[in-house]
């Protein structure tokens, strides 16, 4: 077992994403390394075993994201938010309604369809992809710690 969480930490070390195939590995530098040879492992074995790592991995960090979206309604609040309608929307939310500190100062309402079609999504989704690799890592980390 120990040798085997040692080679995923090297498919963990030369995959820098879950979409890396099997032929971008360094592979003559993974077939001599320790865990291969102490697990006699041969290229069909390794790819075998990269495969079914892959598959774990894609599965644990779907299910992390997955489970980040049900949990994150401000990305689903403003992103429908542009395609609702209704006094809510339309009318705005008096500026007053938003504290001292913050807003422009002038009273008034704001427009909360201007300010959800002022939101990138693209920039959300770089968030989320910031949030993904962040976890990815402290999942791995609770794994090899909870193993050992």
């Amino acid at each position: 077992m120990k040798h085997l969480d040692s080679l995923h930490s090297l498919f963990q070390a030369h995959a820098p994403s879950l979409a890396t195939p099997f032929s971008a590995l360094p592979l003559e530098s993974l077939l001599k390394s320790l865990p291969v040879t102490k697990l006699a492992f041969d290229q069909r074995d390794l790819q075998q075993e990269y495969d079914k790592w892959q598959r774990e991995w894609t599965s644990k960090c779907r299910k992390a994201f997955d489970e980040m979206l049900a949990e994150n309604s401000f990305v689903e609040f403003w992103g429908r938010l542009g395609k609702i309608g209704g006094e809510g929307a339309d009318g705005g939310v008096k500026a007053a309604d938003l504290g001292e500190d913050e807003g422009e100062g002038f009273g008034g309402n704001v427009d909360m369809k201007v300010l959800a079609k002022n939101v990138d999504l693209s920039d959300i989704e770089k968030v989320l992809k910031v949030w993904l690799i962040v976890h990815r890592i402290e999942v791995t980390r609770a794994y090899y710690s909870s193993e050992r």
